[in-house]
């Protein structure tokens, strides 16, 4: 980016290039290594039929994955018109929200795979174990964190800066 001279445009650019190569990888991988020929099927016709129902709840899905990135991304353009102790705050507090939110998210990513699929073999019981398994799950990882963080608060920003205002 810095070498072409292309600015914000550059990193955009190169961000985007990354994942069509990433995207075109994993298909010439999965066409051609044939690791998935049980499970991989061409598209068709009948793949297209009834897509009414998903795309009603894919779309209001997909709104708030993409409002919810587009908010941070504000907060972040917005964040650069506050002073440094008050922006040295708010990176403190964002960083260890999405610290706090990684494990959970994943865990939830993963749930929503199993749920589908136990729902697809009509095995809403095991769908049922395995959304409060997720939840079990995730209140035993955060519950410990939320009590630590609650009981030293300067530990947070002690991790990011050595600052004793901060």
């Amino acid at each position: 980016v810095i070498v072409c001279d292309l600015g914000v445009f550059g990193v955009g650019l190169a961000v985007s290039l990354r994942y069509f190569v990433d995207y075109s990888c994993v298909v010439l991988y999965i066409s051609y290594s044939g690791c998935c020929k049980e499970s991989w099927f061409p598209i068709d016709k009948e793949a297209l039929k009834e897509w009414g129902p998903l795309i009603s709840i894919a779309i209001p899905s997909a709104s708030m994955v993409v409002l919810e990135f587009y908010c941070e991304e504000l907060i972040n353009i917005e964040s650069g018109y506050l002073p440094t102790l008050e922006l040295a705050a708010g990176i403190v507090i964002m960083n260890t929200i999405n610290f706090l939110y990684g494990a959970p998210w994943s865990i939830s990513l993963t749930t929503s795979a199993y749920v589908g699929g136990y729902l697809g073999k009509n095995s809403p019981e095991k769908a049922r174990i395995s959304a409060f398994s997720s939840l079990a799950i995730n209140g035993i990882l955060l519950l410990p964190l939320l009590c630590l963080l609650m009981m030293f608060p300067e530990f947070a920003a002690a991790i990011y800066t050595s600052d004793p205002v901060v």
